[in-house]
């Protein structure tokens, strides 16, 4: 939560920025602590879109008012190389900007190693940024590597970009699967779970689950390795994670028992595509990200508060990703006041900072109205104490409380969308007394004793309400 410090400018010289080309002192409302008890003049980053790719970059948006900035992912293995066609549908989900990209939107970052001096500039010119590495090899020598490069700057954390090691995890699990077993293909995805091929588990005897579960045990192996080696190095690490999974409270837990600093929710999901691109010519699984996956995020976030509350974890620093209605869009005034109620919505979710991705990388100079603006928002209220109302005091939206997901069986059609897309267990085919009522081959039900509320199943749905919260407690939709 946003704590209220005391500062004086000789404390701290970071006070100023500029907004419509005048420079403005920095509203003592904003100042935060960091994942090391470090002082930060705000708690909105911005953070690996093309924005954040070079040193010049880093100026601009620290000139602007960025609190923090997270530098555009860097690996390795990465080489220099054009970027391939992009094919981005932008369209909008009432008043949200929602992105649906095939394609990389720009230039790989440089290899880690060779980011070092300029991550050193920036922190010597008083710029906060935090290096983010990634890699699919789970190898602990390539993630020794590139550890290594990051702690010589002197920054006292970086970001981990998981989803990568997690994806070259479960490629091994798969390939050891598909040689096993006659090469029998299949598909899987991360960025929910893997399902094993019933073959496969005919033969075998082997768990639906078993891809994902074994997965999940080589993670967090490699997760321990990773955070004792930080450790030993001296510099603290933020773990990057995809948010709509059934199992993040889990994943969470396991990266603060592993001794990460902080958990950055990342507000995108991979999909096939939800708009027809007329010139694709084979099918590619899509990044969607923005407005269509709030009630992703939300949901996340409310589980990864809750998952710290009894003290049964330690407690880190948690990463939102908001602002995202400026996507895209001009200085219009309802696009701002949309963006700084998206953040003051993260921050009453539970979380500690918000980094805004792609949503100021076509005009920097929103990111210093965006921060006056929230400054004087805050001022109105620095406590949030709105957690557990239905309503946002600041925004006027619904709030999610802790809750399930129930299927309506009068409007459910029987496509499977909701199982085939998250592989939860709590989805089933209902009972066939239910289905020869509404007089369908099939429709679909959520036992509620497995349901974690992630409510993924009811962004994918394609019937409007079909799909809808429900609150046990009360016993009502």
């Amino acid at each position: 939560m946003v704590e209220l410090l005391s500062m004086r400018e000789k404390d701290f010289p970071q006070l100023y920025f500029m907004v419509n080309g005048r420079k403005e002192k920095m509203s003592d409302h904003l100042f935060v602590r960091g994942p090391s008890g470090e002082i930060i003049r705000n708690g909105i980053g911005i953070a690996s879109s093309p924005a954040t790719e070079t040193l010049h970059q880093w100026r601009e948006l620290w000139k602007y008012g960025a609190g923090y900035i997270v530098i555009k992912t860097a690996n390795h293995e990465m080489t220099y190389s054009s970027p391939l066609q992009t094919r981005i549908n932008t369209y909008k989900e009432g008043a949200l900007t929602t992105l649906e990209n095939i394609g990389k939107t720009s230039i790989e970052q440089k290899p880690i190693e060779e980011l070092v001096s300029e991550i050193k500039t920036a922190r010597e010119e008083g710029i906060f940024v935090i290096p983010s590495i990634a890699s699919k090899n789970p190898d602990l020598s390539v993630w020794q590597s590139m550890i290594d490069a990051v702690s010589s700057t002197g920054v006292p954390y970086f970001e981990s970009t998981l989803r990568y090691p997690y994806r070259g995890i479960m490629q091994q699990v798969v390939n050891e699967l598909r040689a096993a077993y006659d090469y029998f293909d299949f598909d899987y995805n991360e960025y929910s779970v893997g399902i094993t091929p019933i073959g496969i588990c005919e033969k075998t005897g082997l768990n639906p689950r078993y891809i994902e579960t074994e997965t999940n045990r080589r993670f967090e192996i490699f997760l321990k390795l990773v955070g004792e080696y930080s450790k030993q190095k001296g510099i603290g690490m933020i773990a990057k994670l995809w948010g709509g999974r059934h199992d993040i409270p889990a994943l969470v837990a396991t990266c603060a028992l592993a001794g990460m600093k902080g958990i950055t929710l990342v507000n995108s999901f991979q999909s096939p595509p939800l708009r027809e691109f007329p010139d694709m010519k084979e099918y590619k699984r899509a990044n969607v990200s923005g407005g269509d996956l709030r009630r992703i995020r939300n949901s996340s976030l409310e589980a990864v508060a809750r998952t710290f509350v009894d003290n049964k974890f330690p407690r880190i620093t948690l990463f939102a990703s908001g602002g995202v209605a400026v996507e895209l869009a001009s200085k219009d005034r309802q696009n701002v006041d949309r963006a700084i109620d998206d953040i003051i919505l993260c921050l009453e979710l539970g979380a500690d900072m918000v980094q805004l991705y792609t949503a100021i990388h076509q005009d920097y100079t929103l990111l210093g109205t965006l921060i006056r603006e929230l400054g004087l928002k805050l001022e109105e209220d620095k406590t949030f104490k709105d957690l557990g109302q239905d309503r946002s005091r600041f925004t006027g939206q619904n709030r999610p409380i802790y809750r399930l997901f129930r299927i309506n069986q009068d409007t459910c059609i029987g496509c499977g969308i909701c199982e085939k897309t998250t592989y939860c267990d709590a989805i089933w085919p209902s009972s066939r007394q239910a289905a020869a009522v509404n007089k369908k081959l099939s429709t679909f039900e959520i036992h509620l004793d497995d349901c974690t509320g992630c409510g993924l199943c009811a962004t994918v749905c394609p019937v409007e309400n079909t799909i809808v919260p429900f609150h046990k407690e009360r016993g009502k939709e």
